[in-house]
């Protein structure tokens, strides 16, 4: 696996100790080139000063050299060399320093107008520079009483060599030591770039530790933003989207076990009362058809519920949107009610439903709508006082709406009870009878409203529980 510390370490030191050594090979060509220019000046000066030595009196060329004014020319180690060339007549001047009469310096030196490198007579490399010039009278001969004997120009070369190993010596040791900085400084450059990066990177390791102790117990949990570098900080807030949505993703799941636990026992009772029914008169054909079309029509009606939850968890999740049908809710409310007829006359219930939307189409999903009145229908049944009389009305509410109120007496709700009676298992705290807990039924039928676009409130009418829906009508 591709570390980012090491590469940013690897890379970032290789980048450091490159411009280290480009500075300092850049740094060196500049002296290189400024000293071995001031070592050519110095040698240029020393070729003028030996010309300048050159005067013609009266025809004759005297060179008025003096090695005690000049030694390095005379002396026989660290010697520098010269020669000096008469073009008119070809006769040569050497300098004492030589060993031998051995000419050092080619030929022709027309096209030498530049210093040129040559190796010295013992051996050592050396520089050399050749200045032309004529050789000038002598200053009595132009002022005094008797006049010059030619006036035609006089042309020479003076040719100067010098050893130039204490500029290489020099210059080696300057390249040697710009190596050992450039080596020190990409060594301190790489341990300055790993404590850099490990200190740059330690928030985001200390996040990943924060992340690997969150599980599916703890979704809840948020890794900090606040004090963290701006582009951790970024990278923390996506996580923590991702976290809130996961969150939410369990938390559906974890409702829908729950939706699903809920709205099936009912049925699963209705099963098994059944079975145990046509277990006790096993040899009555006419009860078993009887129960046989009951159990067909529980286990339809846990078909339904299972398919619709399964597409409220859909919807939640936006998977897939609620269908558009157009259908008569008053018939869907009375088909509802008819499936749970047995339950209310067991406990002598009466109903009754009154629709003042005679004609009029709703355009919903009746899947999900049959849940929503299935599932306020169980919770009267389940809660309404014996011999109750439960009413469900069904009219028209504002503009593009209809409203469901669907009442029974409920003398135990007391006005503060209301807020929470959607609240999943919530229970009064005097009571702990299954009559007086909500369970999940009314929170599932507040979450199957709103997937459709409705609402659902409660309200408390002369002793009576009044569930109210508005739905929007297409």
């Amino acid at each position: 696996m591709r570390s980012i510390r090491g590469f940013l370490t690897l890379w970032l030191t290789v980048g450091v100790t490159a411009l280290t050594a480009l500075a300092g090979l850049a740094l060196y060509l500049h002296l290189d080139r400024t000293w071995s220019s001031s070592f050519d000046d110095v040698t240029r000066s020393k070729a003028r000063a030996l010309a300048s030595l050159l005067e013609r009196d009266r025809g004759k060329i005297e060179f008025g050299y003096d090695a005690a004014i000049m030694p390095e020319f005379a002396r026989a180690d660290e010697a520098e060399y010269f020669e000096i060339r008469l073009l008119a007549t070809g006769k040569r001047t050497l300098s004492r320093s030589y060993p031998r009469r051995d000419l050092i310096f080619p030929e022709d030196l027309a096209a030498l107008e530049e210093p040129f490198d040559v190796r010295l007579p013992d051996g050592r490399s050396g520089r050399a520079l050749a200045l032309e010039f004529d050789v000038p009278d002598r200053p009595e001969s132009v002022t005094g009483a008797v006049p010059p004997t030619n006036d035609d120009p006089f042309p020479a070369v003076v040719i100067v060599a010098r050893s130039r190993e204490g500029l290489d010596g020099t210059l080696a040791e300057l390249k040697t030591a710009l190596v050992v900085v450039a080596l020190v400084f990409g060594g301190l450059a790489l341990l300055g770039v790993r404590l850099s990066v490990g200190r740059g990177l330690a928030p985001l390791a200390d996040q990943a530790r924060r992340a690997q102790r969150i599980d599916a117990r703890t979704l809840d949990d948020r890794l900090p933003v606040a004090g963290q570098p701006q582009e951790v900080a970024e990278f923390t807030a996506s996580i923590n989207a991702l976290l809130e949505r996961l969150e939410e993703s369990f938390a559906r799941e974890r409702r829908m076990t729950a939706n699903l636990a809920h709205e099936l026992r009912t049925p699963i009772a209705e099963l098994r009362s059944t079975a145990e029914v046509s277990e006790r008169w096993p040899d009555d054909a006419e009860s078993r058809e009887a129960l046989l079309a009951v159990s067909l029509q529980v286990a339809g009606r846990m078909e339904s519920i299972v398919r619709g939850l399964l597409r409220l968890a859909r919807i939640e999740s936006g998977a897939v949107t609620p269908r558009r049908v157009a259908f008569a809710a008053g018939d869907l409310l009375a088909e509802q009610w008819r499936a749970r007829e047995r339950a209310a006359v067991d406990r002598e219930l009466e109903f009754r439903l009154e629709d003042r939307l005679p004609g009029v189409a709703l355009h919903s999903d009746p899947e999900l709508l049959g849940l929503v009145f299935g599932t306020l229908l169980d919770n009267v049944v389940a809660h309404a006082p014996p011999r109750a009389r439960i009413t469900a009305v069904l009219r028209p509410a504002a503009a593009g709406a209809i409203r469901c109120e669907i009442g029974n007496p409920a003398p135990e709700i007391r006005d503060e009870d209301l807020p929470r009676l959607s609240e999943p298992f919530w229970c009064r705290s005097d009571s702990r009878t299954a009559r007086d807990r909500t369970g999940l039924g009314l929170a599932l039928a507040r979450r199957l409203a709103g997937a459709l676009g409705g609402a659902i409130d409660f309200a408390r009418v002369e002793g009576r529980l009044v569930v109210g829906l508005t739905l929007p009508t297409g």
